[in-house]
């Protein structure tokens, strides 16, 4: 009870030394009262990470459910067995894959114009004049006009101001400046009406798939509560974790900027 009491004072945000001792107590605690008692759990430290790590001689459905009752400990970021066999887990107890939809902020690929008619040939041998065909748009033009964003997709970009939220390493804490920014982006979709926001979580490469996987889908999932209680329309919000598998343009894979989340609008107008 103590240890529970110290991390409630301390909240998610705390990651010193006294802060992760009483998170790894409470987890131990609340594996004991739950007949889990021989799992074995401990948080690195070098740096602090709030994602658990697990081990001990217990049958897979024990390993299982240790990972789900630690996934939803508060103060916890996840949970994961150690000896290479990640099993960061989702509220549903399976691990989310990287999500397969394309971002619809990239460019959409130029869609090949469907061949021309063949002409119906004449019935006289007599020749006639070829049609002249209509002139087509210049592939210029018209890759420029596929990128252009929508009117929703444009209110949230010019809120964001080309600012970035990012994250520290194993977290998916919200600091006040990331706060600010979900408050201008609820602000920019308020006039818009029909509209889908996808919220894409991103990692960078450091640590395993299916680690960067779960976090970014935590990242995406914080932002998406938080922009709810803002008054977004919970139907309207989709959370997805692409892990490190969309990197910043010109930027190494592990490169920490690629802690991020990204913002997607489709569709709606004011």
């Amino acid at each position: 009870m103590t240890a529970l009491i110290a991390l409630v004072a301390h909240g998610p945000m705390g990651m010193g030394a006294s802060f992760m001792a009483q998170l790894q107590e409470h987890a131990r605690a609340v594996l004991a009262t739950k007949g889990l008692g021989d799992v074995k759990v401990s948080f690195p430290d070098s740096p602090y990470a709030r994602v658990a790590h697990l081990s001990g001689d217990v049958p897979q459905e024990r390993q299982a459910d240790a990972v789900r009752l630690l996934r939803t400990l508060r103060g916890s970021a996840g949970a994961m067995w150690d000896g290479g066999r990640e099993a960061l887990a989702d509220a549903g107890g399976s691990v989310p894959p990287p999500a397969n939809a394309v971002n619809a902020a990239e460019p959409a690929p130029a869609q090949p114009s469907p061949p021309a008619p063949a002409a119906t040939p004449s019935p006289t041998p007599t020749p006639t004049p070829s049609a002249t065909p209509a002139p087509k748009p210049a592939p210029a033009a018209a890759a420029a006009a596929a990128a252009q964003p929508g009117p929703c997709q444009g209110g949230v970009d010019k809120a964001l101001g080309g600012r970035v939220m990012s994250f520290r390493s194993g977290s998916a804490w919200l600091n006040p400046q990331s706060r600010r920014m979900i408050a201008d982006v609820a602000a920019a979709l308020k006039p818009c009406r029909g509209y889908a926001l996808v919220i894409g979580g991103h990692t960078d490469a450091s640590g395993s798939e299916a680690v960067n996987a779960a976090m970014s889908r935590e990242r995406a999932e914080r932002v998406r509560a938080a922009l709810v209680e803002q008054g977004v329309p919970a139907g309207a919000v989709t959370a997805r974790g692409y892990g490190s598998t969309r990197p910043l343009p010109a930027t190494n894979a592990a490169d920490p900027a690629n802690r991020r989340i990204s913002f997607t609008v489709t569709g709606g107008g004011a």
